[in-house]
């Protein structure tokens, strides 16, 4: 099994972007990952930039992988790399600004799953995590109402992502669901949380 996407968790050495990455860890993977394409703070823009897809595809034919998970898109969100989430929240994009830039992160997503797909890779889907519930997000954008602007962009990229896990019969694994079950809504965070902010 191969993953590709933002990287969840760091290896011995990191995964740091930087110019010299290459060089100490090897393109683009930690020594040890050979099928772990993921990258930390990836987006779906730098998924496709950074080859994460074609590498794969070209693993696949070569290493036989024969299937793949796909967690890509809450960094699109992420209000630490993403001017989506600010622009979002304080209502500085329209609702049709808010729709481009939906579509635009589900066409990169469908462009990754149609290129593995070419290698005979089945692939299975992550929905996105909603930033603003975790206590960073929180403390710094403290308006719950302006949150769940956000979180309904978020929501629309998760309804198109399950369109997605339909048309390509793949299957769909619910982190949002998970999350909110955790965390709470932003309107509502369960009081485990607020203690802890």
């Amino acid at each position: 099994m191969a993953r590709t996407g933002r990287a969840v968790s760091r290896g011995k050495h990191g995964t740091d972007r930087s110019a010299g990455r290459d060089k100490l860890l090897g393109s683009p993977r930690n020594a040890g990952y050979k099928y772990n394409w993921a990258l930390s703070g990836a987006n779906s823009s730098t998924l496709l930039s950074e080859g994460q897809h074609t590498g794969l595809q070209a693993q696949a034919a070569s290493d036989g992988v024969l299937t793949a998970v796909l967690e890509i898109g809450s960094n699109d969100f992420n209000p630490s790399s993403s001017s989506a989430y600010f622009n979002i929240y304080y209502g500085f994009w329209s609702p049709s600004q808010i729709q481009t830039y939906i579509n635009q992160t589900l066409t990169n997503i469908e462009t990754a799953i149609t290129t593995v797909r070419t290698a005979g890779v089945s692939v299975v889907l992550a929905n996105l995590l909603d930033p603003g519930l975790t206590p960073a997000a929180t403390s710094a954008f403290s308006n719950a109402a302006d949150r769940d602007r956000v979180a309904a962009a978020i929501q629309s990229v998760n309804a198109g992502l399950k369109n997605l896990a339909q048309k390509y019969q793949s299957p769909l694994m619910d982190w949002y669901g998970l999350e909110v079950a955790i965390l709470g809504p932003n309107t509502n965070l369960h009081s485990t949380l607020k203690w802890a902010m």
